[in-house]
């Protein structure tokens, strides 16, 4: 494909310093405008839009020229269209008529009955010399014309990026908007249109509302279009599993405060679904807390083992990646109505410490946003009629950051810690862990040695891991000496979660 001259970087950077020849642009028009030239500037195009610079401000091509610029949605071809024209032929936002005189011609997208009369426009342009650029999303957005020229330079519009987004607003208002990655990271900055930051505009907006105003819009219109595609679509299976394959309440070591809170809910739900007790006779609710490893999750799925009941996974990460505000509660909602479905169940919330106070900020949006998603967890801890049947466990590392209003009786009631496991505890998660393995060996020097280092269940499930691995290579039974190997070989400095271990010199065969 040849390619004609483009404009030079100084060029795109005077364009770029510039107060436009029309002063008062559209602020959808003036974004597109500057992604128009972001793109010239930072990109290797085969599209070309050089040429010189008239008197009135027009860019004369340096020769005749068709091309073509492909945009991320038909929400952008207005407003590039208007750039363009607004760039290459000095004209107004609104000013949509082709001037002949014009050195360039934008066409619209043809009506269902002007594809004749568009048509027949391309073709007089091009014949009276004049150059072409053509902005499409689709082959529909351009009359068949067009596309029969010989076009000579394409290139692709992409979607705006955060620090795109936020130099505009930053340039608009004179201040950098807070939080501003993460209230709008990449993958969603992409999905902005110019339209989205032309709804929020007013003169005196301040930074955060306008990035508040572009997430409502960009979420509003993600939430129209997911709800057109799910009335098309089966709605997903609920994340509900039966009672999990693994240990139970009886099998676990270490936890003996979980363990006996455990034992005596089994009880009583099982009284509760005979009909003994009531709903307000069972405990709730509780916040497990302990270091990564020490087996948060594995009580849970115990718990709802020995239970014989449903257990339900959500966690704040989980119902956060489904989008933005609106869609996170969404999803909450969904977890809570599949409990309640289920129920009597255990509903598990990892990561509940992602609920930090409402109070640790004051101000900005992101004290706003995080103030609503902590009163609708609260809403469904409490519930209508007290989510009968529905045990929430929430599982934090740090529970000095957990929402106060979340541990308050009816709710989450209580903080029971899981601590390390100590060299007792170790025998037994290691014997559970090695199952048929090393049937009567003495687990308890290398108890102590895990212990000594600080291992949780985490790391002996690892470490049982390994020593299966070396004996299968081996072509051999396992020994102890495979488990004490594998208590060696790790090191803190090449594994984030490794533990440093100190194993007696000959170690065990």
């Amino acid at each position: 494909m040849d390619n004609l001259d483009c404009l030079t970087i100084a060029d795109v950077e005077r364009l770029l310093d510039a107060a436009p020849a029309h002063p008062v642009l559209p602020i959808d028009v003036e974004f597109a405008r500057r992604m128009i030239l972001d793109t010239i500037l930072g990109t290797d195009m085969d599209l070309q839009l050089g040429g010189t610079q008239s008197g009135d401000h027009q860019v004369i091509p340096d020769a005749q020229t068709a091309a073509l610029l492909l945009v991320p949605s038909v929400d952008w071809l207005q407003p590039v269209r208007a750039a363009l024209r607004h760039l290459l032929n000095n004209r107004a936002a609104d000013d949509t008529v082709d001037h002949t005189d014009d050195p360039w011609m934008v066409p619209e997208s043809p009506g269902p009955l002007s594809w004749n009369t568009a048509g027949a426009a391309v073709t007089d342009a091009w014949q009276r010399g004049r150059s072409v650029v053509g902005v499409a999303f689709s082959a529909d957005d351009l009359p068949l014309e067009f596309w029969c020229l010989p076009r000579r330079g394409q290139a692709r519009l992409p979607g705006p990026t955060n620090l795109q987004v936020m130099q505009f607003i930053d340039d608009r208002t004179g201040q950098w908007p807070s939080f501003s990655w993460e209230l709008l990271p990449d993958p969603f900055a992409s999905q902005v249109v110019p339209g989205d930051l032309a709804l929020g505009w007013y003169d005196g907006i301040t930074a955060d509302d306008w990035l508040a105003a572009v997430r409502k819009s960009l979420a509003t219109r993600a939430s129209f279009q997911r709800g057109m595609q799910a009335a098309t679509e089966a709605p997903p299976a609920p994340e509900v599993q039966g009672p999990p394959a693994g240990p139970t309440l009886d099998q676990l070591a270490g936890m003996d405060e979980a363990v006996a809170w455990g034992r005596q809910l089994a009880e009583d739900l099982a009284d509760y679904r005979a009909g003994r007790i009531g709903w307000d006779a069972v405990e709730h609710g509780v916040v497990l807390a302990g270091p990564p490893g020490t087996g948060k999750t594995t009580f849970a799925a115990a718990l709802a083992r020995s239970c014989g009941v449903p257990l339900i996974l959500g966690s704040h990460a989980s119902w956060q990646a489904a989008g933005h505000q609106g869609e996170m509660l969404k999803t909450m909602n969904a977890t809570f109505a599949e409990a309640a479905e289920a129920s009597p169940c255990i509903l598990f919330i990892d990561e509940i410490d992602g609920f930090t106070s409402r109070t640790a900020s004051s101000n900005g949006y992101n004290s706003t946003y995080q103030r609503q998603i902590v009163n609708a967890l609260l809403e469904h801890l409490d519930g209508v009629a007290g989510r009968p049947g529905v045990v929430v466990i929430g599982a934090t590392n740090m529970p000095e950051v957990v929402e106060p209003a979340l541990l308050r009786p009816g709710r989450l009631e209580r903080v029971i810690t899981i601590p390390v496991p100590d060299t007792a505890a170790l025998i037994g998660i290691f014997r559970h862990h090695l199952g048929t393995d090393l049937p009567g060996a003495d687990l308890f020097q290398v108890a102590a040695i895990a212990a000594a280092g600080g291992a949780t269940g985490a790391h002996v499930t690892q470490w049982v891991r390994g020593a299966r691995r070396a004996a299968r290579k081996a072509r051999r039974c396992m020994r102890l000496g495979d488990l004490m190997q594998q208590l060696a070989s790790l090191d803190a400095a090449t594994d984030e979660t490794a533990i440093a271990i100190l194993v007696p010199i000959g170690g065990m065969q």
